[in-house]
């Protein structure tokens, strides 16, 4: 491995003329605790402290975008280390690279295979918190910014749901290295995301976060939960997947395309040119101070080395001199906490951090049905046939997997529903809210999977024909809260054995549990090839 000083004392510009910004007067906080000589605060994008980080961005890709893209500084270097796409005719921004022959050393790493795959469920979080750790440290470093730390975009909070203008204006790239227009129309405007950004889902963000991500109790289910919720869905909106649907009719030109994509969609809706949108660092800003909020919940926990060794995934970047940095698994686990940066609203401290137990508990199926079924717009009703007593099975830890086949990527999600009652709109946007969030279970969505059918070939996809993809979802928060609302009118309540037999002999009827899909408009059919319910964590 190559390793390298933690820290780099003194900030120099290389190669590139880069002239400094103008330091705040904050100076990085002293952790002699943690072993790090300085701390740097990452702070809310849409703060006043903030905004001397963003112009320092500003400035550090002003020059990473006049590198030689086979740099690993520059920007088409660190967007590639995410993903490229597979073929390209001519490459305005790389012309060494047309086709993944031409790759280089460290490209296209991500980890975003599908949420139940392998790699997704144990390196998601921590493989992308050293992707941004390494490019902070490059934007220290070009930018002269010695107390540089890179901001988060908080849209959780309603009142900050829009773009940092720093981002937007000057609306052009010639003047504003962080300005790309390929993103959803508003969004560059100073538009929100809200209801009406996503059409047809009844989205509260707060609510879905807690229910789908923050309440996972372990590093495997934070991992399934948060790639999904709101890692993808914050993607989709800012390309315009899940907002704009006038996209069919109006496609938007994908510079690192250097045409349409394949979903017609802006540059942060595929994977494949993800990375190189600059908005990208401050979205992952966010799901990673998501990750360290949920560590210190309460129900957080560290990685187990055992799965991510038995599990391992390169973790190849490049330092602030454009040197290699490689990681073992363990010295990801050791380093993963232990980082020279904290966030501006969490109490950290790693000692309080209860250590992982091994996530291998036998899991046991409950019913599982070979469906056949197609979805597409509007409601879906299927049922799992249980095969088992459900009296044996009343431990909360209840997971639903979707074996699906579908001809082309959808680029709206599929929304999941247990135990809808007759009569709901075919629409989540006309269902009310005390319905959905109690029945809500997650989102269907396939971002992503038409590039690692590329990219992965066979290990993720059929390539025969359709896209074949297994979807697992947990459910466990969602059948606590129908449980302690529907028996006892206290959503606080505590859940016990007899609860849970009483309720799920309440939802089953003969012999089956019964749950709804929906897609909205002008989704593609998907077939549902097979539906299982299990208790315990999936491991296949």
């Amino acid at each position: 491995m190559k390793f390298f000083s933690l820290l780099l004392l003194g900030a120099i510009c290389l190669t590139v003329a880069c002239g400094p910004t103008e330091n705040t007067t904050s100076t990085p906080q002293e952790a002699s605790d943690m072993g790090m000589e300085k701390i740097y605060v990452r702070k809310n994008a849409h703060s006043p402290e903030a905004q001397a980080d963003l112009m320092a961005m500003r400035v550090a890709f002003d020059s990473m975008r006049k590198l030689p893209c086979a740099d690993p500084r520059s920007w088409y270097f660190q967007g590639a280390i995410h993903f490229v796409p597979p073929s390209l005719e001519e490459n305005p921004f790389c012309p060494e690279y047309l086709t993944l022959a031409d790759t280089l050393h460290g490209w296209y790493q991500c980890t975003h295979r599908l949420p139940m795959d392998i790699v997704d469920v144990y390196h998601f979080t921590v493989w992308h918190r050293f992707y941004v750790w390494h490019l902070e440290k490059i934007v220290r470093q070009l930018s002269g910014k010695t107390d540089f730390a890179l901001p988060y975009w908080n849209y959780i909070d309603s009142t900050t749901r829009y773009l940092p203008e720093a981002y937007r204006i000057p609306a052009n790239q010639e003047e504003n290295a962080l300005y790309e227009a390929s993103r959803v129309p508003g969004l560059n405007e100073g538009g929100t995301i809200s209801y009406e950004s996503f059409p047809n889902m009844a989205i509260n963000l707060p609510a879905m976060l807690n229910n789908l991500s923050f309440s996972q109790t372990s590093y495997r289910s934070f991992n399934m939960a948060m790639n999904m919720f709101p890692h993808n869905l914050i993607h989709g909106f800012i390309g315009g997947t899940v907002s704009d649907k006038t996209r069919a009719e109006n496609p938007m030109f994908n510079p690192i395309f250097n045409g349409e994509a394949p979903n017609k969609a802006g540059v942060m809706a595929s994977f494949e040119s993800a990375g190189f949108d600059p908005v990208f660092w401050i979205h992952h800003g966010m799901v990673d101070r998501l990750w360290e909020e949920w560590m210190y919940s309460g129900n957080g926990a560290q990685m187990d080395l055992g799965l991510l060794k038995e599990n391992p995934q390169p973790y190849i970047f490049f330092d602030e001199l454009g040197n290699e940095v490689s990681y073992t698994m363990e010295e990801v686990l050791e380093l993963a906490f232990k980082l020279d940066y904290r966030y501006d609203d969490i109490d950290s401290n790693v000692d309080s951090l209860p250590m992982a137990t091994r996530e291998y508990p036998t899991k046991t199926k409950l019913g599982e049905d070979t469906t056949g079924i197609v979805v597409g717009e509007g409601r879906t009703d299927f049922s799992i046939t249980l095969d088992n007593d459900t009296s044996d099975f009343w431990v909360a830890d209840y997971k639903i997997i979707l074996e699906t086949s579908v001809a082309t990527e959808p680029d709206q999600p599929y929304l999941l529903y247990l135990n809808l009652p007759e009569g709901v709109p075919n629409s989540s946007a006309d269902m009310d809210y005390t319905i959905w969030r109690n029945v809500f279970l997650g989102n269907v969505y396939f971002l992503g999977a038409g590039a690692h059918a590329h990219h992965h070939g066979s290990d993720d996809m059929d390539m025969s024909g359709d896209l074949v993809n297994r979807f697992v979802l947990d459910i466990s928060t969602v059948m606590k809260g129908q449980i302690c609302i529907s028996t006892t009118d206290n959503p606080n309540c505590t859940v016990n054995k007899a609860l849970v037999v009483d309720w799920m002999e309440s939802l089953i009827v003969d012999g089956k549990l019964n749950f709804s899909i929906m897609g909205v408009d002008d989704t593609p059919e998907v077939t549902l090839t097979k539906v299982a319910l299990i208790q315990g964590t999936y491991d296949e």
